[in-house]
């Protein structure tokens, strides 16, 4: 919900529709592990998502092992077409790939 735009602890709460109590220790627990930050205006707080530590986690997990996926599907596209292009093509499965390499 907060990826959309920032929203105060009332806001959520009526869209999540759940009590307030529970939506407050929700936040907490993403205050806390930074991916929320609050902002005070006046009585209302209103709430940020902060992004940096996902893209961080994925930098660090995601990026490295998605090159071979990455390959994969470039390689399966790659077949498809030809296949389209010419149905007489025989698409090779990737392990027949492996051996006859």
């Amino acid at each position: 919900m907060l990826f959309d735009a920032p929203m105060s602890t009332g806001e959520l709460v009526t869209a999540l529709t759940m009590d307030r109590h529970v939506v407050m220790a929700h936040l907490a627990v993403l205050r806390e592990a930074t991916l929320v930050t609050t902002e005070k205006r006046g009585r209302v707080r209103v709430n940020h998502l902060n992004a940096v530590p996902i893209q961080e986690i994925h930098q660090r997990w995601i990026t490295p092992t998605s090159g071979p996926w990455a390959a994969a599907l470039i390689a399966v596209r790659d077949d498809a077409e030809r296949a389209a292009a010419d149905p007489d093509t025989r698409v090779v499965s990737p392990d027949e790939r492996k051996t006859s390499a």
